[in-house]
C-alpha cells in the first residue's frame, strides 16, 4: 500500500512540475539546450534554457534604456530601405520606420540569471543581424555585464581564455569615440557568434544575481538617412562540452585550418585517438580514427557553421571548437 501511495505521490509531482513551469521541449544533445528569441508576434522575450544544475530563465529587456529617455529599440517589421527584404520578418531594431536619430545612445539587455551562466563553463550568443551606418561614427556595441548592470565592458575586452567569437568587430573597427563596434555597411545578413566563458572569467570576483549582455547602438551628431541595426535573432546556448577536462599535453594536439574550407588537418595526437565530430545540434557528423600522428577530414559538403571536435584516446579526452 505505501508503494502504491509512493508512486501515485511521484506521479502527481512530475505532472505539477510540467503543468507549472510548461517550459519549450528541450533536445538533450552531447553538449548544451538552447533556445531563441525570434521577435515573430508569437515570440515571447521571456524563455527558459535548461543549464546543468536545472532550469534558468533568460529575459530581452526592452525597457526605455537611453541617455535621451527616448525609446529607439523597436520589435515589428520594416520598410527601411536597406532592411526593405525584412518587411515579413520581424526583428528588434534602431526604429522600425525612421533612420535612426543623431546623439543616440540606447540599447536593450539580454538578461540570465546566474543560475544558468555559473552551473554551465560557458555560453554560445548567436544574431543574425544587419547594420548600415556611417562608418567610422555611428554603429553598434556588445557589452556585457557581471554586476547586474553597474559596469559595462565591451566584451571584445575581455581576454582571449574568456572569450571567443566569429563575424564580429576587432578593436580596429572602432568609432571616434574610440569604442569598438560594428559600423558601416554589413553588406547583407550576417551571422555572428561569440561565446563568454562566465567560470573563466568571473572565478575570483562576486557573481551579482543576474548577468547581462547589452546591445547598445550610439551616433555622432550629424544627421543621417541610413537604416541603423536589425537583428533578428538571437540564440543562447549551454555549452557544456567546455566542461570536459583538457587531456595532457593536449596543446601539442593541432586542429588546423581554423576556420577551415574543405579540409580539417588534425597532427600530434596519439596513434588510435577516436575522432568524432559533432555540429551545433549533437548530431554526429564524422567518426574515426587516427592510424598515425595526423589525419585528414573531408569537410567539403559540411554546412558552414560551428562543429566540436572530440579526441579520446591513450592519454584522456580534449574538445576543441572549429569553424567553416
Amino acid at each position: 500500500m505505501k508503494n502504491k501511495i509512493l508512486i501515485i505521490f511521484t506521479y502527481l509531482i512530475l505532472f505539477a512540475s510540467k503543468s507549472t513551469f510548461a517550459q519549450p521541449p528541450i533536445s538533450y544533445g552531447l553538449r548544451y539546450t538552447s533556445t531563441t528569441f525570434s521577435f515573430n508576434p508569437n515570440d515571447s522575450l521571456n524563455h527558459y534554457i535548461f543549464s546543468c544544475s536545472g532550469w534558468s530563465e533568460i529575459i530581452i529587456d526592452t525597457a526605455i534604456h537611453s541617455s535621451s529617455n527616448s525609446r529607439l529599440w523597436q520589435i515589428g517589421n520594416t520598410n527601411k530601405p536597406y532592411f526593405s527584404d525584412t518587411n515579413s520578418v520581424h526583428g528588434i531594431m534602431t526604429d522600425t520606420l525612421n533612420p535612426y536619430p543623431i546623439n543616440a545612445n540606447s540599447w536593450f539587455i539580454l538578461k540570465g540569471s546566474n543560475y544558468l551562466f555559473k552551473s554551465a563553463p560557458s555560453e554560445i550568443v548567436t544574431i543574425i543581424h544587419k547594420y548600415n551606418t556611417t562608418k567610422g561614427k555611428d554603429g553598434g556595441i556588445i557589452e556585457i555585464s557581471i554586476d547586474s548592470g553597474n559596469t559595462w565592458k565591451n566584451i571584445i575586452e575581455w581576454n582571449l581564455s574568456c572569450f571567443d567569437s566569429s563575424n564580429f568587430y576587432t578593436n580596429i573597427d572602432t568609432l571616434k569615440t574610440g569604442e569598438a563596434a560594428f559600423s558601416g555597411n554589413s553588406n547583407g545578413w550576417m551571422v555572428t557568434q561569440f561565446e563568454f566563458t562566465t567560470i573563466a572569467c568571473t572565478s575570483n570576483q562576486q557573481i551579482a544575481p543576474l548577468f547581462f549582455v547589452r546591445f547598445r547602438f550610439i551616433s555622432d551628431s550629424i544627421p543621417d538617412t541610413l537604416s541603423g541595426w536589425l537583428i533578428k535573432s538571437i540564440n543562447i546556448e549551454n555549452d557544456i562540452l567546455d566542461a570536459v577536462q583538457t587531456i595532457k599535453n593536449s596543446n601539442q594536439i593541432v586542429i588546423s585550418p581554423n576556420p577551415f574550407s574543405n579540409q580539417i588537418n588534425i597532427t600530434n595526437a596519439p596513434s588510435g585517438t577516436n575522432i568524432k565530430v559533432y555540429d551545433v545540434v549533437g548530431r554526429l557528423i564524422y567518426n574515426g580514427k587516427l592510424d598515425a600522428t595526423h589525419v585528414a577530414i573531408n569537410t567539403s559538403t559540411w554546412e558552414k557553421g560551428t562543429y566540436f571536435v572530440e579526441l579520446l584516446g591513450e592519454m584522456g579526452r580534449v574538445v576543441r571548437k572549429v569553424v567553416k
